[in-house]
This record gives C-alpha cells, structure tokens and sequence, in this order.
C-alpha cells in the first residue's frame, strides 16, 4: 500500500511542476480539460493526462464459472470464442511507439501498460472505479477503450456497470435496445445486448441505471454467468464501474483480475484512496494503479 501512495505522491508533484514523472511523456500532457465527440468515434479527452502508479506486479488467473455454451452468434456480439492469443509483444511495443495515429499519446501509454499486466491466461477483466466528486471512470475508460479496440487485433469489451450515469455507449454514439439489465436478468443472451463500435474490434454492452435496477439484489451467480460467457470471447474486458463504493462492486472484484482507481491530478484526496485501496485488499482485489483524468 505505502509504494502505490508513495507513486500517487509522485504524480501529484509532477502536477504541480507540469509534467507526469517517470512517465517519459514530459509536458504533452498537460490538462485542457475534456471533451467527447459523439458520432461514432472516440470521445477522446484532449490533452487529459494518463498516468498508472508504478505497482508493478504479475496477475494471478482467477478461477471464473464460465457459464453455458452461447448459440447464435453470427452477427451478435461480434465474437466466435476466442482462438489461440495472439503475441501482445509488438502491440505494446507500437502503443510505446506512440505510433497510433489520431490518439493522444498519454493513452497509447496507459494502454501498454494495461497490456503488459495482462495475467497469463488467454483473457483478463480490468475493473475501473473512481469516487464522488471526481471525473467519472468513463472519463478514462473510455479513451483506454477506444485505443486498445483499435490496436488490440482481438475483441475488447467496454462494459457499463456505472449505476449512476451510465453513458460509456452514449460516448461512442451507439443506441442500444438491450441493456446490462437485460442481460444479467436473463431476459436476452449477452451477444444481443453487446453491439460493435466504428473503432476496430471494440464492443460495448450498454449500462443500467439505478433507477431501473436495483443493484443490491445482482447476486454472484448472475454476475459470474454472464462474465463466465464474455470471457470466452474478448481478450479484455474494460469495467466502467463508477464511483466506489456501490453494491455491486464487491462482487465484481471477485471476477475481475484487477482494479485501476480513477483521479484527479493535485485534488482527489488521499484519504479516499487509503480507505479505498485498504478496503479493495481486504476485499481481494488486485489493485494495479490510479490512472489521472481531469
């Protein structure tokens, strides 16, 4: 815990002096504030900087239910199980490149890093939370998304657990019929609810709010079945889950191989990220760094 503040400090002070520290990006990300483009592409924060705690570590592969086998689908959710993986080798070493055109570099960055934590298993799930007050996950999830889709030549997942203000589909200006709602109450299969973005192999299944789902009565088995299913078919899945805490967090740390914790630069307090980062530990979870966003 000391050596993820102590990385938390060192982002801060490279706030203050304008640069992101031990990062190698210099001033080229320096905050402008954020603003998302709506029409099918990337809602790309301008200039927002990205930056992960230095807490490196190798993931353990969790033990996950993997549900029923899916039928029919050709055309829906745009995945037909995953085959032999891919060498994540020259990808990282492209997104260290920061040799994906139109993308801010700070987000190549973070998404190489994201890569390299990449338990050795066929497929990992990332959990993204941030707290009340500060930017939401999104505002990080979704740019890492968008990257990782188009430079990852296998199917990534965004998925919207947000129970405030779901919006991750909204950003990439996607209409979505079914819901994660429909989804873990069984009302459609997985692949009818997901729908393909415009960026690469990028898909997204669209969030629920709280005022259409009560999230205190999403139980495990609900929660493993439906990931159980999407593991066999996406290299990664990216977890917008809002700000920390709510009900159904807990759970989704146990399906998840690790958590980033989403902040504000100089202004989210530290205190919220002891209480966080204790709490997530006890809870389990393998909690990997802090990405900034403003």
């Amino acid at each position: 815990m000391s050596r993820f503040l102590r990385a938390l400090q060192r982002v801060e002070a490279g706030q203050q002096s304008q640069s992101v520290p031990d990062s190698g990006l210099g001033g080229e990300l320096a905050s402008e504030g954020s603003s998302w483009v709506q029409q099918g592409v990337s809602p790309e924060p301008r200039g927002a900087p990205v930056h992960a705690a230095e807490v490196h570590q190798h993931l353990p592969a969790r033990s996950v239910s993997e549900g029923v086998g899916d039928k029919g689908l050709a055309g829906g959710g745009g995945a037909s199980g995953l085959e032999e993986p891919t060498d994540l080798a020259p990808v990282i070493h492209r997104l260290r490149q920061r040799s994906l055109p139109g993308r801010q570099p700070g987000y190549c960055q973070m998404a190489a890093y994201i890569l390299e934590q990449m338990p050795a298993r066929p497929n990992a799930v990332f959990l993204f939370m941030s707290f009340v007050g500060q930017p939401p996950s999104t505002a990080a999830v979704a740019p890492l998304a968008a990257v990782l889709g188009e430079a990852v030549p296998e199917p990534i997942l965004a998925l919207d657990a947000r129970p405030d203000s779901p919006e991750l589909a909204e950003s990439f200006g996607l209409s979505c019929r079914s819901h994660l709602k429909d989804v873990l109450q069984g009302q459609v299969p997985w692949y009818e609810a997901v729908r393909k973005s415009s960026l690469g192999q990028l898909f997204l299944l669209a969030g629920t709010p709280a005022t259409e789902l009560d999230w205190s009565v999403v139980s495990e088995p609900m929660w493993a079945h439906m990931m159980g299913q999407l593991r066999k078919h996406y290299r990664l899945i990216l977890i917008d889950a809002g700000w920390y805490p709510h009900p159904a967090q807990k759970l989704l740390v146990n399906l998840s191989d690790g958590v980033y914790l989403v902040v504000q630069l100089g202004r989210t307090p530290k205190r919220l990220l002891r209480t966080a980062l204790q709490e997530l530990q006890e809870a389990g979870a393998t909690v990997l760094g802090c990405i900034a966003a403003s």
